[in-house]
C-alpha cells in the first residue's frame, strides 16, 4: 500500500533528480543551441519538469499542500443528520427533488472551506513568490505554460464558447426555473436542472454493466489486450474516478466510486482512456512516458465520448433511434453548462494568483454570476476545491479535453466512416498514444486531425439541433 510517507519519499527522490544543479546546467546550456531534434525535445520536457519541481517540491509549498489534502480527505459530510459520501453529495445535487436537501448539500462544504482557507491563500502566495523569482508575473503564467497553454489562448477559447452558446444556456435556465416554479435558478439548482431535468433515467446506465460496456467497446476498436490488464477498485474518493499508473503496462489501476447513470459511464470510460494512453505509450525514455494535462485528459475524454456514440447507444444501451436523437440534444445542453462551470473555475484560479490580496469569496461569487447567470450571494465555500492544492491550473484541461475529443472523433469518422470501427484503436495508438511525450501534444493533434486545435467542432456539437 502506498502510504503518505511513501509518497513523500517518492516526491523527494524525484525532486532530488530534477533539482540537481548539474542537470539544470545541462538544460540551461544546451536547450537553445542544440541542433539535434530528439535531444532538444528531451531538454524541453525536462525544463518543464524542473520548473514544476521548483514549485511543488518546495518544502513550504509541500507542507501547506499536504495539510490541505489531509483536511479535505478527512472531512466528514452530514446531510439531514446522516453521514454521506462525496458521491452521495453529487447525486443529491443532481437528482434530489427536495430543494431543501439540495441547499444543504450545496452548503455541506462551507465549514471545510473555512478550515482550509488560510492555507490556500498562503499556498497561493508561496507559489507566486517562487514563480516570480523565476521571472514570471505570477504562478498562473507558469502554471499554464507547464500545461502547454497560454492565458490569451484560453481567453479566446472561453469567449468563443460563451458567445456561441449563450442564448441556449439562458433559454435552458429560464425554462428550468419555470419548471421548478421559481423566478430564477440558484446555485444549488444548476446541477439538478442540467441532470435531473435533462437526462435519461439511471436505469438505462446501470453500474453493474460498466465493465461489460467498456469491453463491448474494446472488442470493437481492438484495445482488449490492454483493457484486460487494468485493475478496478471501488472506493469513496474526492473525485468520481482516478487512474493510477503503477508500472506500465502490467499495473494500471482505476479507483472509482460508481453509481447508476450516464455520467458514471462517462467517468468510467474517461478513466479507461487514461489507462489506454499509459498502456500504449511505447517510449524508451522515461521522460517521454508522461504528457501535459490537456492531452492526458483529451485521451481520456476521447474514450469517454464513445458513450455518446449512436452505435453504442443503439446496440449496447439499446436506446431507440428517437431516444438517441434526444440524447444528442441533452448532451449538448449539459455540456454547455459543464463548459461554463469549468470556465468559472479556471477564471477564478487565474484571478486567485493574479490578485491574491483580493476578497477571494467575492471574486468567486462574481465569476459565478458572470458565467453561470445565477445569484451567488449565498455561496460561502470557495477554498475547498482539492484542485487548488493538488492539481493547480488543471481544471481548464477538462474543457480542452472536450475540444480534443470532438476534433478526434470527427477525424475518426472522416477516416473510417464511423468512430466505432476496428481500425480506430490502431489509429489512436499510432497517432496519439505510442509517441508519448516525444512530440508536443498540440502538434500531435494538428497532425492527426489535419487542423490546429480549436473549439469549433465542440461548439457545433453542443449547439446541434438549436437555431442560433
Amino acid at each position: 500500500m502506498l502510504t503518505a510517507s511513501h509518497q513523500s519519499d517518492l516526491e523527494g527522490r524525484r525532486a532530488y533528480i530534477y533539482l540537481n544543479p548539474e542537470i539544470q546546467n545541462v538544460v540551461n546550456e544546451h536547450l537553445e543551441i542544440t541542433q539535434d531534434p530528439e535531444f532538444h525535445r528531451l531538454l524541453f520536457v525536462l525544463d518543464r519538469l524542473i520548473k514544476n519541481a521548483k514549485i511543488e517540491s518546495n518544502q513550504t509549498v509541500y507542507e501547506i499542500r499536504s495539510r490541505i489534502e489531509q483536511a479535505i480527505g478527512n472531512y466528514q459530510i452530514f446531510i439531514a443528520g446522516k453521514k454521506v459520501s462525496r458521491n452521495e453529495v453529487r447525486q443529491i445535487l443532481r437528482f434530489e427533488d427536495d430543494p431543501k436537501l439540495r441547499l444543504e448539500a450545496m452548503h455541506c462544504y462551507d465549514e471545510l472551506s473555512r478550515l482550509v482557507e488560510r492555507d490556500v491563500k498562503q499556498m497561493v502566495i508561496e507559489r507566486n513568490l517562487i514563480a516570480q523569482a523565476m521571472g514570471y508575473e505570477h504562478y498562473g503564467e507558469l502554471g499554464l505554460l507547464l500545461q502547454g497553454l497560454s492565458h490569451s489562448q484560453l481567453c479566446d477559447w472561453f469567449t468563443s464558447i460563451r458567445q456561441s452558446t449563450d442564448s441556449i444556456y439562458r433559454e435552458h435556465i429560464n425554462r428550468s426555473a419555470a419548471r421548478l416554479n421559481q423566478s430564477s435558478l440558484h446555485p444549488q439548482d444548476l446541477s439538478y436542472a442540467f441532470h435531473r431535468l435533462n437526462t435519461f433515467p439511471d436505469q438505462y446506465f446501470p453500474s453493474q454493466k460498466l465493465s461489460e460496456a467498456i469491453f463491448w467497446l474494446g472488442e470493437r476498436i481492438n484495445i482488449t489486450d490492454a483493457l484486460s490488464r487494468v485493475r478496478f477498485d471501488y472506493v469513496d474518493i474526492p473525485f468520481q474516478g482516478i487512474c493510477v499508473t503503477i508500472h506500465v503496462p502490467d499495473d494500471i489501476r482505476i479507483l472509482i466510486d460508481p453509481a447508476d447513470g450516464h455520467s458514471d459511464y462517462v467517468t468510467y470510460f474517461h478513466e479507461v482512456g487514461h489507462a489506454m494512453h499509459s498502456s500504449y505509450m511505447h517510449q524508451p525514455y522515461h521522460i517521454f512516458r508522461d504528457e501535459p494535462g490537456p492531452f492526458c485528459e483529451g485521451m481520456a475524454q476521447t474514450l469517454a465520448r464513445f458513450v455518446e456514440d449512436p452505435e453504442f447507444l443503439n446496440h449496447f444501451v439499446n436506446l431507440p433511434d428517437e431516444f438517441v436523437r434526444m440524447s444528442k440534444l441533452s448532451w449538448g445542453i449539459y455540456n454547455i453548462y459543464y463548459m461554463r462551470t469549468l470556465i468559472t473555475q479556471a477564471e477564478f484560479e487565474w484571478e486567485m494568483y493574479a490578485h491574491p490580496q483580493a476578497d477571494l469569496l467575492e471574486v468567486w461569487r462574481a465569476v459565478q454570476v458572470e458565467n453561470l447567470k445565477v445569484p451567488a450571494n449565498e455561496t460561502i465555500a470557495w477554498a475547498n476545491n482539492i484542485y487548488w492544492a493538488s492539481y493547480p491550473f488543471y481544471l481548464q484541461n477538462y474543457l480542452v479535453a472536450e475540444m480534443i475529443a470532438s476534433q478526434t472523433h470527427l477525424a475518426l469518422q472522416k477516416s473510417f466512416g464511423r468512430a466505432v470501427h476496428p481500425d480506430s484503436g490502431q489509429w489512436l495508438k499510432q497517432t496519439y498514444w505510442n509517441p508519448g511525450g516525444s512530440v508536443e501534444w498540440s502538434d500531435k493533434i494538428a497532425q492527426a486531425t489535419g487542423t490546429p486545435l480549436s473549439p469549433d467542432q465542440l461548439i457545433q456539437e453542443m449547439t446541434w439541433g438549436h437555431a442560433l
